[in-house]
């Protein structure tokens, strides 16, 4: 038995939503905006919102028109925070330079539509690959100690491989025959698991897949900053590790 409860999110939730994403620098992938029905199987809640198709400000017209009052939080009125600076300084710019806010809803509805789309062709296509998550491998033959010190390591520099000692760090492959699109897809994933469940940003990827195949030689190993005192480095053409600064630094001075 299912307990539902509905939501007052409008499209305008959905556009700041959105908009924090890009200005976070998410992939197209995340360019998602709130889900119209989410279901809990463990409580067994249902979440809905029925209102996601209306602007706010269409809400309040109409609610004016049939002189009924609504509730609003006292804080939505303060700049204090992202999300509000957005809601009362970005979303209106943008409403007029669309036309209107039904206009800007459908705009931003639209590409929702189209993550989401992209994201099923992504998902189909690591079902056909039939690889998912068991990338993520503890790999014994990628190490790389002597040279490293955590003062002196940049996010563009390089470390030299020392013979293995201890176990790795979590390695992922790149399967180069696949799009690039679906590379880039499952090198977030294995990154985000990496890292603990923290998000990975577009700009760390673009990074990690432009040194892939750049390295200066076999032998040595490109460092990407991920933040979160993570830190990923690239060998070769497709192999990725993922290390925390803690377990670096015990792992190399062993």
């Amino acid at each position: 038995r299912h307990v539902a409860i509905a939501l007052g999110h409008h499209s305008d939730d959905n556009i700041e939503t959105i908009l924090m994403k890009i200005l976070r620098g998410s992939s197209l992938t995340s360019l998602q905006g709130i889900s119209k029905i989410l279901v809990d199987s463990k409580s067994n809640l249902v979440k809905f919102r029925p209102l996601l198709s209306f602007a706010k400000s269409e809400l309040v017209d109409y609610l004016t028109d049939l002189g009924l009052d609504w509730r609003e939080d006292s804080s939505n009125a303060s700049c204090d925070y992202q999300r509000n600076r957005i809601r009362n300084r970005l979303v209106p710019l943008l409403e007029e330079l669309a036309g209107s806010p039904k206009a800007l809803s459908e705009r931003f509805g639209e590409l929702s539509l189209q993550s989401q789309m992209l994201q099923e062709w992504i998902e189909n296509e690591i079902r056909t690959g039939d690889i998912k998550e068991k990338r993520l491998l503890n790999r014994k033959e990628l190490t790389f100690c002597k040279e490293y010190s955590s003062s002196s390591l940049s996010p563009s520099s390089s470390v030299s491989l020392s013979p293995l000692v201890h176990p790795s760090p979590k390695t992922f492959f790149l399967n180069l025959s696949e799009p690039v699109l679906v590379q880039r897809e499952r090198l977030a994933r294995f990154l985000s698991v990496a890292k603990g469940g923290h998000p990975v940003l577009a700009r760390s990827v673009n990074q990690i897949m432009s040194k892939l195949g750049d390295s200066s030689s076999q032998r040595r190993v490109a460092s990407v900053d991920l933040g979160k005192g993570f830190r990923a480095f690239c060998e070769g053409d497709n192999a990725v590790s993922v290390m925390h600064e803690d377990g670096l630094k015990m792992y190399c001075n062993n």
